[in-house]
């Protein structure tokens, strides 16, 4: 069975299934790593990747800028990786996690070697983001899916797929997060940073806005405005989407004026430790609303990257303008805010998603899947 990860953000929400399927003596897991995992500029997260009993095929890809044609190749080389590995290992189903181009490239390639897909995380809408198309697609190519709330699977029966082979399992970066979490202490933090976090504390990632990019500028600014409320702030690297690089020296050049910013290509492990310690999440990831409702911490989703997800209460939706970031900013360290709607719970899973998932694995009706009927 071939799991793909390009990224630190399928790979890390990927990792329990991948636990839970090294455990499962039905399963014989290989992982496929490839794109910005193999750049050491973007971290080298290919270096985190490191479980035991588990298969590693490394394959570089075409990585030089961040615009169109950049993306475009990396996805042509991926397409052309996968399918050598595909022919090499014949899997008998490829998981896929997301929305990334890269993920539609590997799609494409399982197609046309007839190997049935599983994707995970389905079903969802981010309108303000190219993802929306290629995660579709994605489902569309997809022969299982593991959703992470009901909503989800609904939009998939409308979109014409068959209600057998759709299931409910919840989020599985939940899983990860949640444990990992226990006993995180801002002085743990700390040490692994390797310096003070004076309080307030933000957790900063902003990811081009792919649909718009004209937005990113003045978005950008109003967010990095907004955080001068802030003592301290920890700020990710943007994803490797057209515009990143212009994301990167904005963050470099505010971050080399200013006291109490770190800046790091990814936090990786001590992510979990991240969510469960900070006052406030900032920015337009998807983390931000499928993963810091667990830990109860409130959330700034800036500009409509992620406009069609569902919402847990700690989740403050504001335009990328300076007046309506800072009263966002005022609302979530308001002490009335982070004891009231910010408990209200994750609507994306119960932290027990990777059994689930790997059930639906293990029982996938192989001679049925790759023959899907017309709505």
């Amino acid at each position: 069975m071939l799991f793909f990860s390009s990224t630190r953000a399928d790979f890390w929400p990927q990792e329990p299934v991948l636990r839970a399927a090294v455990a499962d003596a039905r399963i014989d897991p290989l992982l496929l790593v490839t794109g910005t995992h193999l750049d050491v500029v973007r971290g080298g997260t290919a270096d985190e990747i490191a479980l035991d009993g588990l298969a590693v095929e490394r394959r570089p890809v075409r990585n030089a800028g961040d615009g169109p044609v950049a993306m475009a190749r990396m996805s042509a080389d991926v397409l052309e990786e996968t399918e050598l590995l595909l022919g090499e290992h014949r899997p008998h189903l490829m998981v896929l996690l997301g929305d990334r181009h890269e993920l539609l490239a590997a799609a494409l390639a399982a197609t046309i070697a007839r190997v049935p897909i599983v994707h995970l995380h389905g079903g969802e809408h981010t309108a303000g983001a190219i993802d929306d198309a290629i995660r579709h697609a994605v489902s569309k190519l997809a022969h299982l899916h593991c959703c992470s709330a009901q909503p989800y699977a609904d939009r998939l029966v409308a979109m014409g797929e068959e209600p057998w082979r759709i299931h409910v399992t919840g989020a599985p970066s939940l899983d990860r997060l949640v444990a990992a979490a226990q006993g995180a202490t801002l002085a743990r933090l700390e040490a692994v940073l390797g310096c003070r976090l004076p309080g307030p504390v933000g957790l900063l990632t902003y990811h081009p806005p792919s649909l718009h990019p004209e937005r990113m500028s003045t978005e950008l600014d109003a967010l990095l405005g907004a955080c001068d409320a802030l003592a301290s702030v920890v700020v990710t690297y943007p994803g490797m989407d057209a515009g990143a690089a212009e994301v990167l020296a904005r963050l470099e050049r505010w971050a080399s004026g200013r006291t109490g910013v770190v800046l790091v290509p990814s936090l990786g492990a001590a992510y979990p430790m991240a969510l469960a310690t900070v006052d406030v999440v900032v920015g337009n990831s998807s983390s931000g609303i499928v993963e810091a409702p667990s830990f109860s911490v409130p959330v700034i989703n800036v500009g409509d990257r992620q406009a069609g997800r569902i919402r847990a209460g700690c989740v403050i939706d504001a335009p990328g303008e300076p007046a309506a970031l800072h009263r966002a900013m005022a609302t979530a360290l308001s002490p009335s805010f982070r004891c009231g709607p910010a408990r209200s719970g994750n609507p994306h899973g119960d932290a027990r998603s990777a059994r689930r998932i790997v059930e639906v694995l293990a029982a996938a009706p192989l001679d049925e899947l790759l023959e899907k009927k017309a709505p």
